[in-house]
């Protein structure tokens, strides 16, 4: 099984661009987590349904994604051989914009932007899901 939940913050404001196969929208951004003094970047990138709903995250957000890792191998010019790892983002949810809609629909708490209804664990609408597979396959609700 190749399954990634991982909590944490936003690192930058998330890069978008136009996939070349698909001409769809392909976002990614860096994600720092927190385990004890030790802080891991990871390397988000976003398909679908996901790109188009992680774009409008910030600087800071908070963020509970549910994804796969992807390592792409290459050699550069020198023919050596490279890869990398990232982290495929299938579901996400603002963290930032679920305190808030559970404190009273103050969607600005934590100087986030306003994302009304798109802060809450719930299915889609709510929060961004794009599944690679089946169509019919559904990813398990976050519970928090």
């Amino acid at each position: 099984m190749n399954k990634v939940i991982l909590e944490g913050f936003v690192g930058d404001i998330p890069t978008v661009r136009t996939a070349q196969s698909t001409q769809g929208e392909v976002t990614s951004f860096s994600l720092a987590t927190h385990d004890f003094n030790d802080t891991q970047w990871h390397n988000i990138v976003c398909f679908k349904q996901a790109a188009s709903y992680a774009k409008k995250f910030q600087k800071g957000t908070r963020v509970l994604l549910e994804g796969f890792l992807k390592t792409t191998k290459w050699h550069d010019q020198q023919g050596n051989p490279r890869s990398t790892t990232e982290v495929v983002a299938t579901r996400l949810t603002n963290l930032n914009a679920a305190h808030a809609q559970s404190n009273g629909g103050n969607t600005n708490a934590g100087n986030q932007p306003a994302e009304p209804n798109h802060g809450t664990a719930s299915p889609l609408p709510h929060s961004a899901s794009a599944q690679y597979g089946s169509a019919n396959q559904q990813p398990p609700n976050f519970r928090g």
